[in-house]
């Protein structure tokens, strides 16, 4: 018995199966569809009128083999007695699929190219890290739609070796473009870095209180993620654009320095609130079961907020360290509140 497996975007490979060796007209009429179907394809001049003569096929194919169930159960009986069918039959679809694999990966793999090699003469004219980040996007979101409409055909094409001269094409207009977008970028990237930070610094004015100010600071952290995220094909070496990393730098320093300024005071007294709040609320409970369960519930309340603050409480260590003694005062009221926890 045949059992090819094609995942394409056609399910033959159920349909060779249970009927690849049926004689007579089920047999034929199969074969017939491939056949016809081939030189369909072999005629056919675009991606478009490619993938909907494979469509069709299949609707063909689950028509005929829905309307022929009677002898698709006589060839699970008479398996043996249709060899010659069954290799005809294979030959057929494998003729089919070789042609359309051939066909379309031409078209995909050609259009992915010229993408590339479009995109690049985009990417020279740019004018700014904006722009050349559109279009980055643009190129990647063509080129993986037309991936993702192929997934199948492509694992096929790549498997059976074929248009393997299409995939050199289409790898050396990938590169080409890559170190095209690279050289274009990289001068606007440290601008671009700098920009974020002093955006939030400028946010640091206006915010107020505690929740506010970690708010500003964990989307300036998220922002510049993404932004690393977005740039992480470029490598700088140590000692290119020394002096716009040091622009960079200072502007992170100068956000920093400022929110610090701001969120440490107010970090300080919303631990102390939690602490004395908590020892408040031990205090109520008479229950030694119930007291328990609350002392575990706030292991993990404090936990949470020493870990979400360990940035903020690393600086008061360090400014401590330096002989601030506004910030030792305060955390030793601090400590004294927590031992009452114990």
């Amino acid at each position: 018995m045949v059992n090819r497996k094609f995942p394409l975007s056609f399910a033959l490979s159920v349909f060779v199966m249970l009927t690849a060796g049926c004689s007579g007209d089920v047999y034929d009429g199969q074969a017939s569809l491939y056949e016809e179907y081939k030189e369909r394809i072999d005629t056919a001049s675009s991606y478009e009128s490619v993938k909907k003569l494979n469509t069709e096929l299949n609707t063909k194919m689950v028509a005929f083999v829905r309307g022929n169930s009677e002898d698709v159960e006589k060839f699970y009986k008479e398996a043996a007695q249709h060899k010659e069918g069954i290799k005809e039959l294979a030959k057929a679809e494998s003729e089919y699929v070789k042609a359309y694999l051939n066909k379309v990966m031409d078209h995909v793999l050609g259009q992915q190219a010229a993408l590339y090699t479009e995109y690049t003469e985009k990417v020279n004219g740019a004018q700014s890290y904006d722009e050349l980040v559109k279009l980055n996007h643009s190129l990647t979101s063509a080129v993986s739609k037309l991936g993702s409409e192929n997934n199948d055909e492509l694992k096929k094409a790549t498997a059976f070796k074929i248009c393997q001269e299409r995939f050199v094409e289409l790898n050396k207009a990938g590169e080409a473009f890559k170190s095209t977008y690279i050289a274009k970028i990289t001068p606007y990237l440290f601008d671009a870095e700098a920009a974020i930070y002093n955006k939030y610094y400028d946010k640091l004015t206006v915010a107020d209180g505690y929740k506010d100010l970690k708010l500003v600071k964990q989307f300036l952290d998220k922002d510049i993620m993404l932004f690393q995220r977005e740039n992480s094909m470029v490598q700088v070496a140590p000692d290119e654009y020394v002096a716009e990393k040091e622009e960079v730098a200072k502007a992170k320093a100068r956000f920093m320095d400022a929110y610090m300024g701001k969120v440490v005071m107010p970090m300080i007294e919303y631990q102390k609130e939690l602490y004395s709040g908590t020892a408040e609320l031990f205090a109520t409970v008479k229950d030694a079961t119930e007291l328990k369960e609350l002392k575990a519930d706030f292991v993990l309340v404090n936990k949470q907020f020493l870990t979400e603050n360990a940035e903020e409480l690393d600086y008061v260590a360090a400014e401590i360290a330096k002989g601030n003694i506004n910030y030792r005062r305060e955390m030793e009221t601090v400590n004294s509140l927590f031992k009452r926890l114990e």
